[in-house]
């Protein structure tokens, strides 16, 4: 099967490949997403504790726990606010997920861009 993509190789020094570890280990990200990311203009974030997922996780199930509660209501206009709140915790966890999840843009790589152009 083959793949899609460049494969490049390259040689870094002892302290720049300890500093991608280091990132490796504290975004939980495999080192050549992070050197993707990079590229792209991204700086990665730091990985949450075990605690955030567990709070992320609570959300979920509040969540589950109203739209089970939404069918016992089939019909009235409690069950469609049921499900307004469980959409509505649904949409703030994503942003939760987003905010600390998900890797910044860099305005400094624009400049980098702009002159490699």
């Amino acid at each position: 099967m083959a793949r899609k993509g460049v494969k490049k190789q390259f040689w870094i020094s002892e302290k720049h490949a300890n500093k991608l570890a280091e990132l490796s280990k504290a975004t939980l990200l495999p080192e050549v997403t992070i050197i993707r990311f990079l590229l792209d203009g991204y700086h990665p974030k730091e990985a949450p504790g075990d605690r955030f997922y567990d709070d992320m996780n609570g959300l979920l199930k509040c969540g589950e726990n109203l739209v089970t509660i939404a069918r016992t209501y089939r019909g009235t206009d409690l069950e469609s606010r049921l499900r307004e709140e469980a959409n509505a915790l649904r949409e703030l966890r994503k942003n939760i997920m987003e905010k600390y999840l998900m890797p910044e843009k860099s305005d400094d790589v624009k400049i980098i861009k702009r002159a490699v152009r």
